[in-house]
């Protein structure tokens, strides 16, 4: 029925029907394989409410307005930071949508470069493919799981890393930093420069990770999924629309030493000096750790949002968000003595 509806819509409008799809999907979400997915969603409001009925100054009995500003509380929601974090939304969605396209076929052309790279380096190495066409083992497809997202994780944290540290690239990072409060719409609020990089560093380390099993399961290995996303990435997603939220949840001290919680994110956006490069990690913070910006903050931190007052920049509308950190980076380039990134 579904299919008979989208083959009638293709007769109608024709071409409009890509731009028709692209606005659908910009504004209902909540099916497609993202943060926005109503099972993250979901799962992000009843971790919530957990929070919520746990804090000791919640006492009394819970009602719905009160559950209602706790969780959407309207000095954060209808603040004008959220609001153009919403405008940036759906204009950078389509945007990225014809961005993603060229980017991810150069991602993919690269993975498939490094994987066989990777391949034909084990074959000198180690000698010939095995020849078994046996399926690959549930362990091995867990292996291959859990390494893929090291993978995509690693090449994220180093993405992010860079971001920070080098000058021109802090220029368009900058724009996600200027977010005054934190939406879960603000994870939206990322400069399509921002996006190539990631895009490119990680297809370099999942490509490593698929010619690696390429060689050893020549017959070919899959992740294991749910919803079409990796089981590992899918637990990190359940609590993932927080870290872009005002809900502090914390994961324990020790814990901590290897997953990145959402109250670690917070800290990350923090323009406290004590905060600043802190926590690039997006799920396992053992980067951070490995590299010495691991930041675990007490649960009673208070710190202001947004960036520190020396940092530079007004990113008050969406001119300002795409057009703004190419002047300065231009600026950077063209005056290298100019103070150092960073979000301080």
């Amino acid at each position: 029925m579904v299919d008979d509806v989208k083959v009638f819509l293709k007769a109608v409008l024709g071409p409009a029907y890509g731009l028709l799809g692209s606005f659908y999907r910009i504004l209902f979400p909540f099916f497609d394989s993202s943060n926005l997915h109503w099972v993250f969603l979901a799962s992000s409001v009843a971790i919530a409410l957990v929070v919520y009925l746990t804090k000791s100054d919640s006492a009394g009995k819970p009602s719905l307005q009160r559950v209602r500003l706790f969780l959407m509380p309207p000095s954060i929601y209808g603040h004008p930071s959220a609001v153009l974090d919403y405008k940036f939304y759906v204009v950078n969605s389509f945007v990225l949508a014809h961005l993603r396209l060229g980017t991810w076929i150069g991602a993919i052309a690269g993975l498939f470069y490094v994987a066989a790279g990777t391949r034909h380096a084990l074959v000198a190495l180690l000698g010939p493919e095995s020849a078994t066409d046996a399926s690959p083992s549930i362990v091995a497809r867990f292996v291959f799981t859990l390494l893929m997202v090291v993978g995509i994780d690693l090449g994220k944290f180093a993405a992010h890393y860079l971001q920070h540290r080098v000058p021109v690239l802090w220029e368009f990072h900058k724009i996600h930093h200027a977010a005054a409060v934190l939406t879960p719409i603000t994870a939206y609020r990322i400069h399509p420069v921002d996006f190539v990089l990631e895009q490119f560093l990680m297809a370099l380390l999942t490509g490593a990770v698929s010619g690696a099993f390429s060689y050893w399961s020549p017959g070919g290995i899959t992740e294991l999924t749910l919803l079409n996303i990796s089981v590992i990435y899918f637990l990190y997603l359940l609590s993932a629309n927080l870290r872009h939220s005002h809900i502090a949840l914390p994961f324990g001290r020790r814990t901590s030493y290897v997953l990145s919680s959402p109250l670690m994110h917070q800290i990350h956006h923090s323009a406290e000096v004590r905060h600043v490069d802190k926590n690039f990690a997006l799920v396992f913070s053992l980067w951070d750790y490995l590299v010495g910006t691991l930041y675990i903050p007490r649960s009673a931190e208070e710190f202001r949002l947004g960036l520190s007052p020396n940092t530079g920049g007004r990113f008050d509308s969406l001119w300002a968000l795409y057009v703004d950190p190419f002047i300065a980076a231009f600026e950077r380039i063209r005056s290298p003595t100019r103070s150092s990134a960073g979000t301080g």
